[in-house]
């Protein structure tokens, strides 16, 4: 039965809120206060100069609306998540829904609204197919279609299963259509195992989600695969097909590169492919963009301002009707970044640069957002284009934003967490001199010829429809008319949709694609390399032809997309391309990662042109290290590493510490050390070796105790002295590790004895011990906990009571109790059982007494440098590792006591801590914090991190608690908790700087 609400909202649309200076911040609040009636909610909104904002959309013909999008008639199609936060009572139906809602009179507000499909678990996203639409709804993907043209869903399609389930928050999301006809979601950062729904019950290959995105083929829907990420609830592309993705913390992320290219070279250890590219402002505070908030429930003092806490929805603008404005000279909009801050009430935007093969963003105006206001209830969570080319603001409008998963206990069950959820509004920007009328773009009957020529409108709210509908018809009618628009058009947007669409069709032909390499528009040659790539395979001269024409060198984003192309290819006549172009670059990061993630075969050519050409010292130093390890890592004939040594020390220089670091990474991959190659070699070659390694163990033994040598050069002496014989490390490494004044060159000397096998070493490090400074400490744990062997020296060290079990900070104690072997595992719980933490609720209500006394806010600073400065960092003092504990001020001492005594209470996804088993035995912990199809990495203590080829691991497996230990309280009296809170919630006076205002 068809459900409709008619309401007229003329008077209500007919208010809107232009651009004005930021007023009198308010005083801070307890809370949100009132929910405003639309129109009074519109006044208070400040936007940018010469743009206004309107309302298109407001209760009761919406709730929580979470996601939006136009059909090709001009009707709006809006996803309400009304189970959140917490989904449906125990017996009860889901509450998600989509309705469709139309502007029948024309006046730009929609007045009728239809729900379309009811009953839905969390639905968050769609994108419009066919007769109906596909949605995402963890742990599924679906499509729900309308196959009898009733105006409701009645079928549902279920394309994909597998994919995490839990926060609300967290879950697959965003499915957006790429330019190449593949439909892109953000995954979320709960992982998952997805696979393809077959009701038959035929098997289909599982893709492993972890870290990862997810993106699928609608026309041929068995075709997916795992692709780089992990966005959380936001995903978009810019006009070009560049992904970008954000998180809580992270506003403006750009995917720099498929996890396919790194795929392809499996002892490739590659970073995270994701660049943070937004240039944040100076500040005390250690992560998340800046922000400048109107809203009294955020810090508004001048004393602070905030960050991004809830990151969502981020989206690049690329339509023509902002720009219009009589304000506006030129492009200002159009290709600008907006993310949405909903617990901040606004959105923010920056504007993008190219930066090689990435690009950097800075925000378009000090201390003043896009869009805001002291309407504390307006919570912006998606963008997008209208058909016009104005912007679509989807506001689901809640008192509480935030997840009670994150809540101190407290407040989870807060009266007020679903307020507002019989609320919610869509709001339209557009110029301030624009007149509004609600387009009536007619493409649902439009002909294929009409739908080809729409590919080049250039509102792309138009292009991306006209493409879908073509996909969507896949219908061989359309190729005459897309080859003649190839052969006619001007526009570079145009030309890029035809290509990719008569490439799925199989009727794109090589000479056209030579062409498209000669064609005068940039990102046209970068896409012409992306569709070349499995045509380059197997034909070298093809390969030619088309460089030839790229003209790369005038463009750092075409390089780097050529550079990628071309690394997959098996000829040895064209490895030559991607170690010129990587070399040409001078410096860019990403372009010699492009030519890292080559087929193994050929990582010695490119090795020696960085080689050759580090002499004009134009390759950074951390380069040639990671190009050398690619290199010694494979146990190659042709590539004998005799003669790589010998090149290497022939060459001298800078470089040549950097190499000789990268030939020990990548040998220890294998299980070799730089000294047990001699192994492998006889007769003269090994005795050329051995005198030559040790002349150079010999050097590197002066220069790393020369404290005028540079910190970086002194850790690439450590790193090769670490595959020194026994006798020369331990005298070269001990009187470092117990005397070195810095910090991190004491913890590398450390970590390098602990590379060492002898079985010398734990009886070493456990002497080490006693005298060891905290940070030294953490990473003699480290090392011993990594080997079975070593733990028993570490349990014997505890039972013959030469070190105490209470110096094992509860993380090591819960790790050694659930210990894979069983023996270790049994007798760790009878030498610890003392050492297990106590109730938390028990110690939290012992500490209630730190509230009610006076801290000592300089006190309390020594306490932080002692206990959290590793993981933490405030007011100058520590190392970001762990979350941001800086933003203060808004939190009450009750909060913050309560994420010390109970920090698994509620631990962010990008917090966890994890254990990694490799093939060879060892075990390394950390917070797991880069994930690639070829290696993970993962962080700890002091920033010490490790990156472990995935072909090495055995195991990874997540602990399922925070990095940060419970028990912290066994070291703290409860005044001295009392001085550590008021640090915390004073840090930003204690120079004397800034007045109180007590």
């Amino acid at each position: 039965m068809r459900r409709a609400i008619v309401i007229s909202f003329v008077a209500i649309f007919a208010i809107t809120a232009s651009a004005q200076q930021p007023p009198q911040l308010p005083q801070k609040g307890s809370g949100p206060g009132k929910p405003l009636e639309p129109k009074e909610a519109q006044k208070l909104f400040k936007i940018d100069d010469g743009l206004r904002i309107e309302l298109v959309a407001c209760e009761p013909q919406i709730e929580s609306p979470v996601a939006m999008q136009f059909d090709p008639d001009g009707r709006l199609w809006v996803v309400e998540m009304r189970d959140y936060p917490n989904g449906p009572k125990k017996g009860e139906p889901a509450q998600g829904r989509i309705r469709i809602l139309e502007d029948k009179d024309g006046d730009g507000f929609f007045e009728t609204s239809t729900i379309w499909a009811d009953n839905l678990l969390f639905a968050n996203g769609l994108l419009l197919w066919k007769d109906g639409a596909i949605v995402t709804m963890a742990p599924k993907i679906t499509h729900l279609r309308d196959t009898k043209s009733v105006g409701k869903a009645d079928k549902e399609d279920i394309l994909y299963v597998g994919f995490a389930e839990q926060n609300p928050q967290l879950r697959v999301s965003h499915p957006i259509l790429g330019l190449d006809g593949w439909i892109y979601c953000a995954n979320g950062l709960r992982g998952g195992k997805a696979t393809a729904f077959d009701s038959k019950d035929k098997r289909h290959p599982v893709v492993d989600l972890s870290g990862m995105d997810f993106r699928f083929d609608p026309v041929n829907r068995f075709q997916y695969e795992a692709i780089t990420g992990p966005g959380q609830f936001g995903n978009t592309f810019d006009a070009w097909g560049n992904r970008f993705i954000c998180d809580n913390r992270h506003h403006l992320r750009h995917v720099v590169m498929e996890s396919r290219y790194v795929k392809r070279n499996p002892y490739l250890a590659a970073p995270a492919l994701v660049e943070d590219i937004s240039i944040l402002e100076d500040g005390p505070l250690s992560s998340g963009g800046k922000v400048y908030p109107l809203s009294k429930n955020w810090t508004t003092s001048s004393l602070h301002e905030g960050r991004f806490t809830a990151a969502c929805g981020v989206f690049i603008y690329h339509g023509k009707l902002l720009d219009t404005s009589r304000d506006r000279k030129g492009a200002f909009y159009d290709g600008a970044a907006f993310t949405c801050e909903p617990t901040g009430n606004l959105v923010h935007m920056e504007i993008l640069t190219p930066k090689g093969a990435t690009f950097e963003s800075r925000p378009h105006k000090k201390g003043v957002e896009f869009l805001a206001t002291t309407d504390d209830w307006f919570r912006p969570v998606f963008l997008t284009h209208g058909p016009e080319g104005a912007m679509y603001v989807v506001d689901m409008y809640r008192a509480v934003i935030e997840h009670p998963e994150f809540m101190p206990p407290e407040l989870k069950n807060r009266p007020d967490l679903w307020a507002g959820k019989d609320k919610g509004r869509i709001w339209r920007i557009v110029p301030k001199d624009h007149v509004t009328k609600t387009p009536r773009p007619n493409l649902g009957k439009a002909p294929i010829a009409e739908l080809v020529k729409t590919l080049e409108h250039e509102e792309p709210w138009y292009r991306t429809t006209a493409q879908r509908l073509l996909l969507e018809k896949n219908d061989q009618a359309m190729i005459e008319p897309l080859t003649k628009l190839l052969d006619t058009t001007k526009s570079p947007h145009a030309k890029i949709l035809a290509t990719w669409m008569l490439e799925r069709q199989g009727k794109f032909g090589d000479e056209q694609l030579v062409q498209m390499f000669a064609y005068e528009h940039s990102r046209v040659r970068e896409h012409a390399a992306r569709i070349a790539e499995p045509r380059w395979e197997n034909d070298f001269e093809f390969v030619e032809r088309c460089i030839k024409e790229m003209n790369y060198e005038k463009d750092r984003r075409a390089m780097f997309q050529a550079i990628l192309s071309t690394g997959g290819i098996k000829d040895k006549r064209v490895r030559g391309y991607g170690v010129r172009l990587a070399v040409v670059s001078k410096g860019d990061r990403w372009a010699y990662l492009a030519a890292q993630s080559c087929l193994p075969q050929f990582t010695d050519g490119l090795f020696a042109a960085l080689l050759r050409d580090s002499s004009e010292n134009t390759i950074p130093l951390q380069v040639m290290r990671e190009t050398a390890a690619l290199v010694a890592v494979q146990n190659r004939e042709d590539m004998p590493f005799p003669a790589l040594f010998k090149i290497v020390l022939d060459h001298g220089g800078e470089s040549k510490w950097a190499c000789l670091a990268g030939f020990a990474d990548g040998l220890e991959r294998r299980g070799k050390t730089l000294v047990s190659m001699s192994t492998e070699m006889s007769g003269t070659q090994k005795d050329s070796y051995v005198r030559e390694l040790n002349s150079t163990l010999s050097d590197a033994k002066e220069h790393v105790r020369d404290a005028k040598q540079p910190k970086e050069n002194r850790f690439l002496y450590l790193r090769v002295l670490s595959h020194a014989p026994w006798t020369a490390a331990k005298q070269s490494l001990v009187p470092l590790v117990e005397k070195e004044p810095s910090q991190e060159l004491r913890i590398a000397a450390l970590r390098a004895l602990a590379t060492q096998q002898d079985k010398e070493v734990p009886t070493l490090l456990m002497k080490l011990w006693a005298s060891a400074a905290p940070s030294v400490r953490r990473e003699i744990l480290e090392a011993m906990l990594r080997q079975p062997a070593r733990v028993e020296v570490l349990l014997d060290e505890i039972e013959a009571k030469r070190m105490k079990a209470s110096e094992l900070d509860p993380l090591r104690t819960r790790q050694l109790m659930n210990h894979a072997n069983v023996a270790i595992k049994d007798r760790a719980k009878k030498l610890l059982a003392g050492n297990v933490p106590a109730d938390r609720a028990k110690v939290l209500g012992e500490y209630q007494a730190a509230l009610k006394l006076k801290g000592d806010a300089k006190h309390g600073r020594d306490i932080f440098k002692k206990h959290c400065a590793t993981c933490h960092r405030v007011a100058g003092v520590g190392i970001d590792v762990g979350p941001d504990i800086a933003d203060t001020r808004t939190k009450t001492l009750e909060a913050m006591l309560n994420d010390i005594i109970v920090p698994n209470a509620a631990i962010d996804a990008n917090y966890v801590n994890y254990v990694v088993s490799t093939k060879d035995g060892r075990i390394l912990t950390g917070l797991l914090t880069a994930e690639t199809a070829s290696s993970i990495t993962l962080i700890r203590a002091e920033k010490q991190t490790d990156v472990i080829l995935r072909k090495d691991v055995d195991e990874i497996a997540s602990t399922g608690i925070s990095l940060m230990p419970e028990g912290l309280e066994k070291e703290m009296s409860v005044q001295h908790m009392a001085d550590l809170l008021r640090f915390l919630k004073d840090w930003r006076y204690l120079d004397g700087s800034v007045p109180t205002g007590k």
